[in-house]
């Protein structure tokens, strides 16, 4: 009896001893990945943004600058189509196409395309901006207040795809504007159709995802939201973007959705605590994505759909963020900031005030927190907000980065180049 009790307790010893050990090379492994993470950490260099130009135009800005060559295409609310020197800012020449542009422009070979808030699809020939030709649809819609911006079209080499207010999603023919195809969905399609392989793939107001066939717009799948309580239908504005064979995209039912493109079927969603509006980046197995009035810049795993990181911005972003060097992500929102923010999640490295914020910005912040303001409507909240948005200088379409340059436009008429430069944290 006496020796039985001596062996149980000397196996109870034994197992103890294991357990501790195993305790113990875990806090041993969980220091080492403090060391290194905080070795990488203090391997991540100091940067500041600088301009390289600004120029500014009386004017709403809602759509990116177009890099081509050396030089920037943009329309703005005026109505007036702008080329500019992209090393400089200044203008080349400028075109009145008679209603305001709510587009991003879309450089083709000889070409360029935008639409516009009239209901119209442009070509004009992108060295004198001349006219080509226009393609009328059944006509323009905006969704609410903070549906900013058009669906910016996306060519091919022989058609030219766009969604529109009338709930239709074209295929034109790109060089003369003959309608080829329209397909009619549930929704507004303020979102830019994405290519992959014969398919063309644009979200919906109406929730849904769409893939097409590119040659006669068939529906080849349609992928449903899952929608909220405040957006049931879970509306789509967010522009796909296509990756090894999964598309990716964002809703106002809160979520991140990643589908299969061969099928439609759903990989994973991830749900943000804010709408999500802007257009996905990814770099290096990342998915970048701001969101709305939540305001943050969240990196997520394209694997498995789970947030790594994320950082607060002051206010909501719509746009699409850049990847810069290897180290940093830039994200732009509505107070007219631009955030470079650290990519192993430490925090953000510096910021950039565009010129109509700098004007402005304390008009409406204290510091860097939104000044609460009491409405006595909802009509008094548009009133402020259109306000805000203008003088401020919102970045809504976000910022496009080119040969380590970064481009933005804004709702207060700023158009800005700036260069990110690096410092050795050591």
């Amino acid at each position: 009896m006496i020796h039985a009790v001596m062996t149980y307790a000397r196996l109870w010893l034994a197992f103890l001893t294991l357990v501790l050990a195993v305790f113990n090379l875990e806090a041993i492994a969980q220091q080492d990945d403090d060391a290194s993470l905080s070795e990488q950490q203090q391997n991540i260099p100091t940067a500041e943004i600088t301009p390289l130009w600004e120029s500014h135009f009386e004017t709403q800005f809602e759509g990116l600058p177009t890099v081509d060559g050396d030089h920037l295409y943009i329309g703005g609310m005026d109505g007036v189509l702008r080329k500019l020197d992209r090393l400089t800012g200044e203008v080349v020449w400028q075109k009145n196409v008679g209603a305001a542009i709510g587009s991003t422009v879309t450089v083709d070979r000889e070409m360029i395309y935008f639409a516009s808030w009239d209901g119209a699809m442009h070509a004009r020939w992108k060295d004198s901006g001349d006219l080509v030709w226009v393609f009328k649809t059944e006509g323009e819609k905006q969704w609410d207040t903070w549906d900013h911006r058009l669906s910016t079209p996306t060519v091919d080499h022989e058609r030219v795809y766009f969604g529109s207010g009338d709930h239709h999603i074209y295929g034109l023919n790109k060089r003369n504007g003959d309608l080829r195809w329209k397909y009619k969905t549930g929704g507004i399609i303020h979102s830019q159709p994405a290519l992959d392989g014969e398919k063309v793939i644009v979200g919906s107001f109406d929730g849904y995802l769409y893939a097409l066939d590119r040659a006669n717009g068939q529906q080849v799948w349609a992928f449903k939201t899952v929608g909220n309580s405040y957006f049931r239908n879970g509306a789509i504005s967010s522009s796909p973007l296509v990756h090894d064979g999964v598309v990716y995209f964002g809703s106002r039912d809160y979520n991140i959705y990643a589908v299969l493109s061969a099928t439609g079927t759903g990989a994973w969603n991830y749900r943000t605590p804010s709408w999500v509006v802007a257009q996905p980046l990814i770099f290096d197995k990342t998915l970048y994505v701001t969101n709305s009035t939540d305001a943050r810049l969240m990196a997520v795993n394209i694997e498995t759909g789970y947030e790594t990181w994320h950082s607060l911005l002051n206010i909501n972003s719509y746009g699409r963020s850049v990847a810069v060097g290897e180290h940093f992500v830039a994200s732009a929102a509505q107070d007219g900031r631009v955030y470079l923010i650290k990519r192993d999640g430490s925090g953000q490295a510096a910021f950039y005030d565009t010129p109509s914020a700098r004007e402005n910005r304390d008009a409406y912040f204290d510091g860097d927190k939104w000044r609460d303001v009491e409405y006595q409507s909802f009509r008094h909240y548009e009133q402020h907000h259109h306000s805000f948005l203008k003088e401020v200088g919102a970045i809504n379409a976000g910022l496009v980065a080119h040969e380590g340059v970064i481009y933005l436009a804004n709702s207060g008429g700023d158009i800005v180049a700036l260069e990110v430069k690096e410092r050795s944290s050591n």
